[in-house]
């Protein structure tokens, strides 16, 4: 299912093109790594994980506890979407995320 609406778009002050795109719907305050999970959670071959890591070593900003959390909130998310393929009758879905989530525990959080 696709929330998109047009309550999400917002057109620059000088013109009407589209130049960014919110989706309220999961805003919420909190630790940033999580955002980070679910990136990389939805396309882990780009690996945000390490480019996030890298950005901000990169702009000489540190970073405390960042990989922890966020092989927690990988995990949590990973879980989470376990239990829906399983409820959903989504075995292939299923084993690709319990696959995911044993390589995240495997790889463990300091390893880049």
């Amino acid at each position: 299912k696709n929330d998109f609406s047009y309550t999400g778009i917002t057109p620059t002050a000088t013109s009407s093109k589209i130049t960014t795109v919110l989706d309220w719907a999961n805003a919420m305050r909190g630790d940033f790594p999580y955002d980070v999970a679910w990136l990389d959670q939805g396309s882990p071959a780009l690996d945000h994980r390490s480019r996030f890591k890298k950005y901000y070593r990169d702009t000489d900003r540190i970073i405390d506890r960042y990989e922890e959390p966020l092989l927690c909130y990988q995990c949590f998310i990973n879980l989470y979407s376990q239990r829906w393929y399983a409820k959903s009758s989504q075995p292939e879905a299923y084993d690709w995320m319990k696959q995911r989530t044993l390589y995240l525990l495997e790889r463990g959080p300091h390893e880049m």
